[in-house]
């Protein structure tokens, strides 16, 4: 994991009896890890290089079939804050 990762937890709601197949379909994609499946949720972890990429991954949840809904519950930027306390934050924005 590089210094600036963004580990993302979210609970992906899908339509009944697709679980399997959208786990499979999330597996594949980079940086995400299906960790647990409740009925019709999965918990899901998204590891990106920055809150952009993490939050593109999350949106192309939405166009594998049978996922209803993705909910952000977590996000954590590691390598925020440099040792003076100073954002060390790098933007995707090339505006910022």
């Amino acid at each position: 994991m590089a210094a600036n990762d963004v580990i993302s937890s979210l609970v992906v709601e899908v339509a009944p009896g697709s679980e399997d197949d959208v786990a499979a379909a999330l597996e594949k994609l980079s940086g995400v890890e299906v960790h647990e499946t409740h009925e019709t949720r999965l918990v899901v972890t998204i590891e990106a290089e920055s809150v952009g990429a993490s939050s593109a991954t999350a949106e192309s949840f939405l166009r594998i079939p049978g996922v209803l809904a993705v909910n952000l519950v977590y996000v954590n930027c590691e390598g925020l804050y440099d040792h003076d306390g100073e954002s060390s934050f790098v933007s995707d924005s090339a505006t910022d």
